[in-house]
């Protein structure tokens, strides 16, 4: 109805009781309910010990010949889970699924588990944030998060592509001092770094490369132009890129949407160049 302000109805700046109860639930029924409480340094499988040790000494800073046993190691991590900053349960939770290391198929399918299931309690309650690539982002939309995750598929080829556009998502996904400028910087770049790779000149500016690209692949006038624009707005003198631009100018929807538009344009690009022969690219640059 438009009575909640919809960055708390999203939850973007906090998480309420219920979120956070969801999260730990998941976490418990992920790594603690399969094991007795009082023996967690006593299983057969080595994997949870290794990564609780590594929480304790790399996550919480602690002093290695310190570390807790068994139900004492628990209650240490409820009681922070419970108590930290919002974003200090994101940290939390990404660290997790970044060194919780096997190679054993049955705890990758674990820790599959574990992301699809906190993904799914992200949604139902709102979260504005999701797990992509094993990071926890802001992103809102489920058609944003597949345009993303579809850019950041490609590799080998466009490798300097994917670069842009993952350090793009790690200046948006620090939730605690995004970086939004240098994010929408990094989307941008990965545009032009496209532009060079489908013309095959390293040195062709944006411009140039825009309009090799609408001869040879058959784009509308129009689409090229409005991007041409975008690259203007974050290139010209008063544009994202000038270094006297105030940083609070620079907010959290100009940055995500600049992800997800270039993320969009990129698969275009690649799919539109996949389609048609563009041997004539090479021409047109020359």
């Amino acid at each position: 109805m438009g009575l909640t302000p919809v960055r708390k109805a999203l939850q973007k700046d906090s998480i309420d009781d219920k979120l956070r109860n969801q999260l730990w639930n998941i976490y418990y029924e992920t790594f603690f309910d399969r094991i007795e409480m009082s023996d967690i340094f006593f299983q057969e499988d080595k994997t949870l010990d290794r990564y609780l040790m590594t929480v304790w000494e790399y996550y919480y800073n602690n002093r290695i010949d310190e570390l807790p046993t068994g139900y004492e190691l628990y209650r240490h991590i409820k009681d922070y889970f419970f108590k930290c900053n919002w974003y200090e349960v994101y940290d939390f939770i990404e660290f997790t699924i970044n060194r919780y290391n096997t190679s054993k198929k049955t705890d990758n399918e674990w820790i599959i588990y574990y992301i699809e299931f906190t993904n799914k309690v992200l949604d139902k309650h709102l979260s504005a944030y999701k797990i992509i690539d094993k990071k926890i982002c802001p992103i809102t939309s489920e058609i944003e998060i597949q345009s993303i995750e579809k850019a950041l598929e490609y590799n080998d080829e466009f490798r300097a592509v994917n670069i842009h556009l993952n350090c793009a998502l790690e200046l948006l996904s620090d939730r605690n001092k995004p970086n939004y400028r240098n994010s929408i910087k990094e989307s941008i770049s990965a545009i032009e770094s496209l532009c060079r790779i489908i013309t095959g000149d390293e040195k062709v500016n944006f411009g140039k490369g825009m309009a090799i690209i609408e001869n040879s692949l058959g784009l509308h006038k129009s689409l090229t132009k409005a991007f041409t624009k975008i690259y203007g707005y974050t290139s010209d003198e008063k544009g994202i890129r000038h270094s006297l631009l105030d940083e609070d100018n620079v907010k959290f929807e100009d940055a995500k949407f600049m992800l997800v538009s270039c993320s969009a344009f990129v698969n275009y690009l690649i799919l539109k160049q996949a389609n048609a022969p563009v041997k004539e690219v090479v021409a047109e640059a020359n």
